[in-house]
């Protein structure tokens, strides 16, 4: 998690070159929405979920702020979510109530996000923006790695169990 925290700063760092206020939007769809909602039933209300858009703050003693949420439904899958920003961040989509988060980085003005939240590895992709692609390929490639190094210590901790030798 620090691994992330570190490539979030330095992508913040190495693009904060804006000084004025500009938009920022976020669009895209939820799909399997029915699947999810089997899967996650205390996040669905009403065959409906809620999307935040929360900014995060740099600061380790820094709250996210929320800038923006949408209700997406079974009959209204597609979303749209905006802020006004001032410098280029990290910015997460959330699911209200603890869901799964989908991390961005504001570097254009608009981007396009499709997510599967059902989808065990790769729930969602994004359109539009490079440094949130980037981040994207990071946060998967991040994760399919650590599995691995997981999957390992379980096979050497089964071993260890066994009285294994070498």
């Amino acid at each position: 998690m620090r691994i992330l925290l570190f490539v979030g700063m330095f992508l913040l760092l190495m693009s904060c070159n804006r000084s004025e206020k500009q938009s920022f939007e976020v669009t895209g769809t939820v799909k399997n929405l029915a699947k999810f909602k089997a899967e996650y039933p205390a996040l669905v209300k009403n065959d409906q979920i809620t999307l935040l858009l929360m900014e995060l703050p740099i600061g380790a003693d820094a709250a996210p702020v929320q800038l923006d949420s949408v209700v997406v439904s079974l009959s209204k899958p597609e979303f749209q979510l905006s802020a006004i920003t001032k410098y280029q961040g990290i910015y997460d989509i959330m699911v209200a109530g603890g869901g799964p988060v989908i991390p961005l980085v504001n570097d254009v003005n608009s981007l396009q996000v499709e997510t599967d939240f059902t989808d065990r590895n790769q729930f969602y992709s994004v359109k539009g923006s490079p440094a949130s692609q980037q981040l994207h390929d990071f946060v998967f490639e991040y994760s399919n790695r650590s599995n691995k190094i997981n999957k390992a210590y379980y096979y050497i901790d089964s071993l260890k169990k066994l009285s294994a030798t070498d």
